[in-house]
C-alpha cells in the first residue's frame, strides 16, 4: 500500500509539472504570434503599397506617352510646305504639300539635289536662255525631218537641255554654289550633304515636328518605369511612320548633334534601322 501511495504521488506530480510546461509553451507561442503577425501584416501592406505605386506609375507613364504621341501625330498631319516646282514641260508651278506628303517631298527633293551635284560640271542657275535652248532644239527637229541622224541628235540635245534646266532649277532654288558642288564631288555618298542643303531652305517647316519627337524620345528614355520595355514604346512610335518619315528622322540625326544624342541614347536609331531594312 505504501508503494501504491508513492506511485500515486509521482503520477500526480508528473501531471502537474506537464500542465505547467504546456501552459508556459502556450504563453510563449502566443507572445511570438503577437509579435510576428503585425510584422508580417506590415510587410504585406508595404509590398501591396509598392505594387500599387508601381502599377500607378506604369499607368501614368502609358497615359502620358499615348497622349503625347497623339499630339505628335497631329503635328505630323498639320505639316505644310509651300514650294515652286519645275514640270517635265519646264514650267514652274506652285504646290502645297500637306501632312506626311511633306516627307515624300523631302525625299524627292534630296534625290534631285544629289543629281544636280553629280553632274560632270557645275551648271549654274536657271536662266531664260536655257528655256530658249530647248525651243531651238525643237525647231531643229522639224528642220531635220528628212535627216534621221540629225533629227535624233536634235532630240538627244533637247533631252540634255531639259535635264540641265531641271538641275539648274534646283541649284537656284537651294542656292547651291560652285563651292558646294566641288565639296560634293569628293563624297562617295552625297545623301547627307544633299539633305543638309535641303534643310537649309526648308528647316522652318519641320522644326516643330522635330522638337516634339525629341521630347517624346527623351520622355521614354528618362521616365519609363523599370518593369516596362523601352523598345516596345519606340516600336509603337516607328509603327505610325511611313518609310519616308523614318528616312527623314534618320537623316536629320546626322546633321543635328542634340537630336542625334537623343535619337541614339533612346535606342530609336536601332528601331528605325530595323524598320528601314525590312
Amino acid at each position: 500500500s505504501s508503494d501504491l501511495a508513492i506511485w500515486g504521488f509521482v503520477a500526480k506530480w508528473f501531471c502537474m509539472e506537464n500542465n505547467v510546461c504546456i501552459l508556459e509553451s502556450k504563453t510563449i507561442i502566443e507572445q511570438v504570434v503577437a509579435v510576428v503577425i503585425p510584422i508580417i501584416t506590415a510587410i504585406l501592406t508595404y509590398l501591396t503599397f509598392l505594387h500599387q505605386r508601381r502599377a500607378f506609375k506604369e499607368e501614368q507613364f502609358k497615359s502620358t506617352f499615348y497622349q503625347t504621341q497623339k499630339f505628335h501625330r497631329k503635328l505630323a498631319d498639320a505639316l505644310r510646305v509651300n514650294v515652286s516646282q519645275i514640270t517635265e514641260g519646264i514650267d514652274v508651278v506652285y504646290r502645297t504639300f500637306l501632312g506626311r506628303q511633306c516627307f515624300l517631298f523631302a525625299n524627292n527633293e534630296v534625290q534631285s539635289i544629289i543629281e544636280a551635284l553629280s553632274q560632270k560640271r557645275y551648271l549654274g542657275d536657271l536662266k531664260d536662255t536655257d528655256i530658249e535652248s530647248i525651243n531651238q532644239w525643237q525647231l531643229r527637229q522639224d528642220e531635220y525631218s528628212d535627216n534621221e541622224k540629225e533629227q535624233l541628235k536634235a532630240i538627244n540635245m533637247e533631252h540634255i537641255a531639259r535635264n540641265d534646266c531641271k538641275y539648274k532649277f534646283y541649284i537656284k532654288t537651294y542656292h547651291i554654289s560652285e563651292n558646294d558642288y566641288n565639296n560634293a564631288k569628293t563624297l562617295s555618298n552625297k545623301g547627307e550633304y544633299a539633305f543638309r542643303i535641303f534643310l537649309n531652305e526648308r528647316n522652318i517647316c519641320y522644326e516643330h515636328y522635330i522638337r516634339s519627337l525629341q521630347e517624346i524620345l527623351e520622355f521614354v528614355r528618362m521616365d519609363i518605369p523599370k518593369k516596362l520595355k523601352t523598345r516596345t514604346f519606340l516600336r509603337y512610335i516607328a509603327s505610325q511612320m511611313a518609310i519616308e518619315e523614318l528616312w527623314f528622322i534618320k537623316q536629320y540625326s546626322h546633321i543635328d548633334s542634340f537630336f542625334h544624342k537623343c535619337y541614339t541614347d533612346s535606342g530609336m536609331d536601332k528601331v528605325v534601322e530595323e524598320q528601314l531594312t525590312k
